[in-house]
């Protein structure tokens, strides 16, 4: 949440708890309803998980900071990035896939944040470019899916020891 509303929130919401850590970010214990709350489609709130908060909270993007988000989709991060830099400065958030791309695009415009730069780039031809220009990088890298477990009990059928060896070569390149 925004600091400005948190109290208007509160009178709303009433089951959740503060994070340990990072300012203005909620533990919520319905998250089911927080997602089809028509606050969240008009982009008051953006729903996380809580330990991917800290990633922008330990790299403290500052106002002005430019940054770029490699592997950005949904677009957790780099709201959360810019809502940080209080909409100055310069994010660049990028997805390799195109179909996630389209899912980060409609999540910065439903946040309403402006001072960024979506792309559907590989991070090769964004490094050739644009090696030294960034102050901060994000690069939350393909990953095999173990952290969804807890969230949906289908998602063990898409994992597979191959699916581990190959999400380590993209991380690795």
């Amino acid at each position: 949440f925004p600091s400005s509303n948190t109290t208007f929130f509160s009178s709303l919401f009433t089951d959740f708890k503060k994070h340990k850590f990072v300012e203005n970010a909620y533990y919520f214990l319905k998250e089911d309803a927080m997602g089809k709350h028509p606050l969240h489609l008009g982009g008051a709130y953006y729903i996380q998980d809580p330990s991917a908060m800290m990633v922008v909270h330990i790299l403290n993007p500052k106002e002005n900071d430019k940054v770029i988000d490699l592997c950005a989709a949904p677009g957790g991060k780099s709201t959360q990035c810019l809502i940080k830099m209080n909409d100055k400065g310069l994010l660049v958030s990028n997805d390799i896939s195109t179909s996630r791309a389209k899912s980060l695009q409609f999540n910065m415009e439903r946040m309403g944040l402006k001072n960024s730069i979506i792309c559907n780039e590989s991070i090769k031809t964004l490094y050739s470019k644009y090696q030294g220009y960034f102050d901060k990088v994000i690069l939350d890298a393909p990953c095999s899916g173990e952290g969804m477990f807890r969230k949906n009990d289908l998602s063990y059928l898409d994992w597979s020891i191959d699916k581990v060896h190959r999400c380590s070569e993209i991380q690795r390149e």
